[in-house]
């Protein structure tokens, strides 16, 4: 019978890292805090939205390759930026969909965590969100939001503009592959 494994520990700094098993005292004050992370505002800069579908397209893979840079550079999560292309309005290169459209779409998350994420990629410059108000048909006044794809006025200068090409050989070491 193999024995039960202890979590891997990859980062070797116990004050930068998490680990269930370790005694309370060896935790960091920061990860048992119970709050959620907050950003500094940065300042940012709306993405140019081309005319024609494939331009759009390519535009979109390009700001997405940038944004998830800097939300992988954060730590923070994927989940809100993987619904982005569902919600698209290609036309115009803006999203609207509500808070709870986004969750669902997300793998059925809370709308209040699509929220915070929401808010979290403004703060990080990837995104510029506008609010309004609309009439309904019922005469009520709702909220809107329209998100649109920005990027941060200052980069990073590890963050890359477009992917590296890289020639892929699926044969293995000596090149063969039949």
């Amino acid at each position: 019978m193999i024995g039960a494994q202890q979590p891997a520990n990859l980062n070797p700094d116990p004050s930068e890292s998490f680990n269930p098993a370790a005694p309370q005292s060896e935790v960091p004050a920061k990860a048992r805090s119970g709050k959620h992370r907050k950003f500094g505002a940065k300042q940012s800069r709306n993405w140019i939205w081309p005319k024609t579908r494939e331009e759009q397209r390519k535009a979109f893979r390009a700001w997405q390759f940038i944004a998830k840079q800097i939300i992988h550079k954060e730590r923070y999560s994927f989940q809100a930026i993987s619904t982005f292309d569902q919600f698209l309005f290609w036309g115009k290169g803006e999203i609207y969909a509500s808070n709870e459209e986004m969750a669902e779409a997300a793998g059925k998350c809370s709308a209040r965590k699509i929220s915070r994420e929401i808010s979290a990629y403004r703060d990080m410059g990837i995104i510029a969100v506008d609010m309004g108000w609309r009439k309904s048909q019922d005469g009520q006044f709702k909220s809107t939001r329209t998100i649109r794809l920005a990027v941060p006025r200052d980069f990073d200068p590890n963050i890359s503009i477009e992917p590296a090409e890289y020639h892929h050989v699926h044969g293995g070491r000596d090149g063969g592959g039949k």
